[in-house]
């Protein structure tokens, strides 16, 4: 039997990628890795900068997900810190300052960040020593440099 050029195209079989309704298409919503995961951080973005570092070899796709998993909780225990630093010199916005000092106040953290320069750090502070404070008096008074009789 032949066929003519009106009649209607047979439906795909079952399994085939064309064979897909409406129904099926809508109920289908995209998530991403992060979500998934239940991660804030971007997992197809590490990945992609994966791909990029390791000069096109093969990355697991678990490998992204757990160094962002890694990256998201040390960010949310540096955070933690340096918002218990702010808490103490009764501020409320953290400052790179009091992050730098979060970190010093960590061991683990501070041998990860000893060769890292944080911006707007500063320095740690350190106590005089002892030979370089002004000597004291019997009295219990500084001695000034002023030359005062």
């Amino acid at each position: 039997m032949a066929r003519t050029k009106n009649a209607t195209p047979l439906p795909s079989p079952p399994g085939t990628p064309q064979h897909t309704t409406k129904a099926k298409a809508q109920s289908k919503k995209r998530t991403t890795r992060s979500k998934r995961a239940g991660l804030t951080f971007p997992v197809g973005r590490i990945h992609r900068k994966l791909q990029v570092a390791t000069n096109g070899n093969r990355v697991s796709p678990g490998a992204s997900v757990y160094l962002a998993a890694v990256l998201e909780y040390m960010t949310a225990e540096i955070l933690e810190i340096s918002g218990m630093v702010a808490e103490q010199s009764k501020r409320k916005t953290v400052t790179p300052r009091m992050m730098q000092l979060a970190v010093q106040q960590d061991n683990e953290f501070a041998e990860m960040f000893k060769d890292i320069t944080i911006s707007q750090g500063g320095v740690l502070p350190k106590p005089i020593h002892k030979s370089l404070l002004p000597k004291k008096n019997a009295s219990g008074q500084g001695t000034s440099a002023g030359g005062a009789p």
